[in-house]
């Protein structure tokens, strides 16, 4: 179970990052305003499924923007529990 988590959370984070540095070419938001997250969301759920609204897309975003540093895994997934951003 923890290694589904860590997945998870690993996965989450690098949603986060390809919104905010391929999208939003590493700004803070992306010059086209909310767009971009309504598009994301709409290609993540093609591609995979439900699990990937605007507002989890914003999170996982979040998420990026609040953990950049991927060394942050080891402790970071350690004190997480599981939840749905």
């Amino acid at each position: 179970m923890q290694a589904i988590n860590t997945a998870m959370v690993e996965a989450y984070w690098n949603i986060g990052r390809k919104i905010v540095e391929k999208k939003q070419d590493g700004k803070e938001r992306a010059q086209y305003g909310k767009e971009i997250i309504k598009t994301i969301s709409i290609e993540l759920t093609r591609e995979f499924g439900k699990g990937f609204s605007e507002r989890n897309s914003r999170k996982y975003r979040q998420f990026y923007q609040t953990f950049p540093e991927i060394e942050n895994w080891p402790t970071l997934s350690a004190k997480l529990r599981y939840s749905t951003f």
